[in-house]
């Protein structure tokens, strides 16, 4: 019995020798792999390569909120889902955070929880509750997974291992993009309809556009209108994303300028001359009596020309009232016919033979005047001074006038 105590005791302190061993060599069991929190980042594809994140090296916390949960509202701090992939991004070359489709997190009992790319790199839409969130807890980790909608978070404790998250490898989508028209004018909408296949049943997806025109837009569905205001092809763009791949489809849309109604013909300019009066004078085309010059071109006389062709203006009246109101030059005006003398004659009236009395008696057979003249010598006297005065008067009248 004594030397089976002894070989008991002697084999107790052998295990305890080996556990010593395994902790200096960094072989303690696995619950202390979990202690201060860790997560495993599995990477997609034929390698699997592996990224452990330790929830200490990732500095301060990002979240500090209440959750709540099924036994109420709950004060969590800790680091987000996003936080902790970016950091696994950074640490592996064949992690791409941007590009990821999704990913399943482990959790200790059931299926894997779900999360789209779409939801990793824009939480606050997909949980309006808070963020997915990891923190450390007496040497466990544990994630708490908020609801979609109205549901409560959920709180899964790991205290025998990091907690696991696989990338998905994805499926390539199939996805058809067509428009309501290609060939548009600017200012015009055109309207985007896209079809995806190969997805699983159910799967939510997120639809990325990217106009072409320094526009961009995210639905959850397939349809989208879209205005385009400059003119040129614009190559928009889809990106399908969904928690089991993803896929992308373009098409291209040709705006082009709209066109303008041509410009009516002006009217041609008028050959009309300006009405302003150029120097010399305002003359009037037509003239009057003078000289002026004017921008409408033509001569005028003594007028007030508007510069505008017209047809000649009638001579002006003459107002002989002027003359009456002249000086007077010691001239007698005499008025009447002008009879040139070489052209007219004189009647001859014969005597009719009755006697003259006069103081001299005349000469038989001749008709004297008073002066003892012939009465015909006296009549062409008279009617040459009578010619000389009408001539006189008459070009007396004219200088005054001209």
């Amino acid at each position: 019995m004594a030397g089976g105590r002894r070989g008991g005791a002697t084999l107790l302190g052998l295990v305890a020798v080996l556990i010593g061993l395994a902790a200096l060599l960094g072989l303690a069991p696995s619950a202390a792999l979990a202690k201060d929190g860790q997560v495993t980042v599995r990477a997609a594809g034929a390698t699997g390569a592996a990224v452990t994140v330790r929830l200490a090296d990732l500095g301060g916390t990002d979240i500090n909120r209440i959750y709540t949960l099924g036994a109420g509202p709950t004060q969590i701090s800790g680091h987000s889902l996003s936080k902790v992939m970016r950091e696994a991004d950074a640490e592996s070359a064949e992690i791409d955070l941007a590009t990821i489709p999704a990913i399943k997190i482990d959790r200790p009992a059931g299926a894997p929880i779900t999360v789209t790319g779409a939801e990793i790199r824009n939480p606050s839409a997909a949980f309006p509750q808070g963020p997915p969130v990891f923190y450390e807890d007496n040497g466990a980790t544990v994630f708490v997974m908020p609801g979609r909608g109205s549901a409560n978070a959920s709180r899964f404790r790991f205290e025998s291992a990091p907690v696991g998250i696989t990338v998905q490898a994805g499926v390539t989508y199939d996805v058809a993009l067509s428009a309501s028209r290609t060939k548009i004018k600017v200012g015009q909408t055109v309207r985007f309809t896209a079809t995806v296949a190969g997805q699983d049943e159910g799967e939510r997806l997120t639809y990325s556009w990217n106009f072409g025109d320094g526009k961009t837009a995210t639905t959850r569905r397939g349809t989208t209108s879209h205005t385009f205001r400059t003119d040129g092809n614009s190559s928009v763009v889809l990106g399908v994303v969904g928690s089991s791949g993803s896929g992308q489809s373009g098409i291209l849309i040709e705006v082009g300028e709209v066109k303008r109604k041509p410009d009516p013909k002006p009217d041609p300019p008028e050959d009309k001359p300006s009405d302003d009066p150029g120097p010399g004078g305002s003359g009037n085309p037509s003239g009057g009596g003078g000289v002026g010059t004017g921008s409408g071109g033509g001569t005028g006389d003594f007028g007030s020309g508007d510069g505008s062709p017209s047809t000649p203006a009638p001579a002006p009246p003459v107002d002989r009232r002027q003359d009456r109101n002249a000086p007077d030059d010691g001239l007698t005006t005499v008025t009447g016919e002008l009879v040139d003398p070489a052209t007219r004659s004189v009647p001859f009236e014969p005597s009719t033979g009755l006697p003259v009395d006069s103081a001299d008696p005349a000469t038989p057979g001749t008709q004297q005047g008073g002066f003892g003249v012939p009465g015909a010598v006296m009549t062409l006297v008279g009617v040459g001074l009578l010619l000389g005065l009408g001539g006189f008067a008459e070009l007396r009248i004219f200088s005054r006038l001209y």
